[in-house]
């Protein structure tokens, strides 16, 4: 079960380090851009709504981690059921990687290229879990760092969803 956790967080910042890499190839190719059909004609209330909401959400995780704390979500991936990465930024919009993992024993990550690979211990014996809130207090390995990880319970499930179209 262990080299199946490795293999599937390898699996993940493999995926993650794909992103925004561009193509090889100097072939230039012609984008045609179609308006969408859907027809979005927001009233300023509705604007302020919308933007109050989704920024409960995008900040309802904070990540402390080498003395930086990051707490707005720039967009978060389902790994599995358990697993779930997650791109926070600090103030200066310094970003980091996390990976949750919300099985029983759990082993999380934060990744931040040629910085960090650090794993933390974020299993049950770590956590302290409130109707709103869980807590998890922790140490990351090889460097021992201390990690302090806090997210709303009710929101930390919708963040994939958020800037989706579906």
């Amino acid at each position: 079960m262990k080299y199946y956790k490795q293999w599937l967080l390898a699996a993940a910042f493999s995926i993650l380090a794909g992103c925004n890499s561009g193509s090889g190839s100097s072939d230039t190719k012609t984008v045609t851009r179609i308006k969408p059909a859907a027809d979005y004609n927001f009233n300023e209330d509705e604007i302020a709504k919308l933007i109050n909401d989704r920024e409960t959400y995008l900040n309802s995780i904070d990540l402390t981690f080498d003395g930086t704390i990051y707490h707005h979500v720039k967009f978060a991936h389902p790994v599995s059921d358990d697993l779930m990465i997650v791109k926070l930024a600090d103030n200066y919009d310094n970003d980091i990687d996390l990976m949750i993992d919300f099985s029983d024993d759990a082993t999380c990550a934060i990744y931040k290229k040629d910085m960090y690979k650090e794993f933390f211990d974020c299993g049950e014996f770590n956590k302290s879990i409130t109707d709103d809130s869980t807590f998890i207090q922790s140490t990351s390995i090889p460097q021992m760092n201390n990690v302090m990880l806090t997210y709303e319970n009710d929101k930390i499930k919708y963040l994939p969803a958020i800037g989706s179209t579906l």
